[in-house]
């Protein structure tokens, strides 16, 4: 089956061959990432590997790696959508718990092509601008500047931009600001 390739796709796989970026995306598990409610919990989400999981919004774990040669490479933690996986699910036939969900497997869901995280995922979700300072940060993103989570996230954020902008070139890095 042929498939088409989105606007956004190409536009993200043209930016990659132009500035000679590898893309690399390794399956590491279910876990949760940190803003997930059942990673609070630790939840061995191995075990849980059941759709739909109504408590989640994110599919499974990824490590995602942009590469090139002479500079090394960028390394993002990325969670995949929920939606995407609930799809991968159902072309496995892994949908739904026996009795509680009412699911086949139709003949166009075998014939739809996996869902996998692709450059474009990736270069759309990464911080491409600085956070700046925690209040400005907080007043941008709606986070209480009193709040400890908001302070572990900011600090997430000014780590992966400090990685994104050792790895771009400054003008990759506005090329790439238009990738969305």
């Amino acid at each position: 089956m042929l498939q088409v390739e989105s606007e956004y796709v190409k536009q993200a796989r043209e930016f990659m061959e132009r500035n000679g970026i590898e893309f690399r995306a390794v399956l590491i598990g279910n876990d949760c990432p940190l803003f997930c409610e059942d990673a609070r919990k630790q939840i061995d989400m191995d075990k849980v590997d059941v759709f739909p999981r109504r408590t989640h919004i994110h599919g499974k774990h990824y490590r995602c790696t942009l590469s090139a040669k002479g500079r090394g490479h960028f390394a993002v933690d990325f969670w995949n959508s929920y939606a995407d996986e609930e799809h991968n699910a159902k072309k496995r036939g892994e949908f739904g718990n026996p009795g509680h969900w009412d699911w086949q497997v139709t003949a166009k869901a075998r014939k739809e092509p996996r869902r996998v995280v692709s450059a474009y995922d990736v270069l759309a979700s990464i911080t491409k601008n600085d956070p700046g300072s925690f209040e400005d940060f907080c007043g941008d993103y709606g986070y209480d500047e009193d709040s400890r989570r908001a302070e572990d996230v900011y600090r997430a954020v000014v780590k992966e931009w400090k990685h994104v902008r050792r790895f771009f070139t400054d003008s990759e890095l506005n090329e790439a600001r238009d990738i969305q």
